[in-house]
């Protein structure tokens, strides 16, 4: 019995021996292991630049001031990733257009009515201008001062503009006869208007790129003012620049027995009366 005893106890401290051996040969192979780790910076500033739209879950968690807003789906999606998708909203490449035809503007066409001593305008400049303008800022809550910095740099030491051509309901027809500015000049054909010529744009605050791809407003009720924000500023602009020989193209076979001269066209409200009746013919 005793010898029974014996061998059970030598069997047990022989397998506690034995574990100790490999607690000490796993300790001393981690510590191995842990001389081979080295920490490395992280490199999450490249998954998402500046420049680089951020991708939103479904629902958008916007934090302003104390208030927590839920951002509706439709209006985080910037729809001009991936697939191109038209809509009624803001264009997309809004910002590379411009800046291209900021440049092309300068460099290529180079309007006539701008002298050999104006300076060239720094056409990322002139778009934070604009941008900053109407960037997160609510449609409707636009007036005819919101682009007025976008509109003075872009104006900046042009005196006056000869053979100014402006026009009603006759587009394409008065764009024909200015020839691109080689003829007569256009509101269209400065630098300012030529940059946003046919783009459509409008600010929100509740998209992380601070403007509307899906749908922009086709007016504001409670604020008149907001539509005209800035074609109507850049038809005054242009109207005050203009001197010497001043043209008018009208349509005079409108439909539905329409007067040729409207009294709430842009002509009628913001150039004539900002010509500068001493310095034209």
């Amino acid at each position: 019995m005793n010898i029974f005893i014996l061998r059970k106890f030598l069997l047990v401290l022989f397998f506690l021996v034995l574990m100790t051996i490999n607690v000490k040969s796993s300790i001393k192979l981690v510590k191995r292991q842990s001389s081979n780790i080295r920490l490395e910076r992280s490199n999450s500033h490249s998954i998402n630049r500046d420049d680089q739209p951020v991708r939103f879950s479904s629902q958008t968690l916007k934090k302003n001031k104390n208030e927590i807003k839920l951002i509706p789906k439709q209006n985080s999606v910037n729809l001009c990733n991936g697939s191109y998708i038209k809509t009624n909203g803001t264009t997309c490449g809004l910002k590379e257009i411009m800046i291209g035809r900021c440049n092309e503007y300068q460099y290529l066409k180079r309007g006539l009515y701008l002298s050999n001593t104006t300076q060239i305008k720094n056409c990322s400049k002139l778009y934070e201008l604009f941008e900053s303008a109407a960037r997160y800022k609510p449609y409707c809550n636009m007036n005819m001062s919101t682009y007025e910095s976008y509109f003075q740099y872009a104006l900046a030491d042009v005196n006056a503009i000869n053979r100014s051509l402006f026009w009603s309901g006759t587009y394409t027809l008065a764009h024909d006869y200015s020839n691109r500015g080689f003829n007569y000049i256009t509101l269209e054909d400065t630098l300012a208007a030529a940059m946003a010529d046919g783009l459509s744009w409008c600010g929100t605050e509740h998209a992380p790129q601070g403007f509307d791809y899906v749908s922009c407003p086709n007016n504001c009720a409670d604020n008149i003012w907001a539509d005209d924000a800035f074609w109507g500023l850049a038809s005054k602009k242009f109207a005050e620049k203009a001197a010497g020989e001043v043209y008018l193209v009208l349509n005079g076979s409108r439909a539905n027995d329409q007067p040729s001269f409207r009294n709430d066209s842009f002509f009628t409200k913001y150039e004539l009366p900002n010509l500068q009746k001493t310095d034209y013919n």
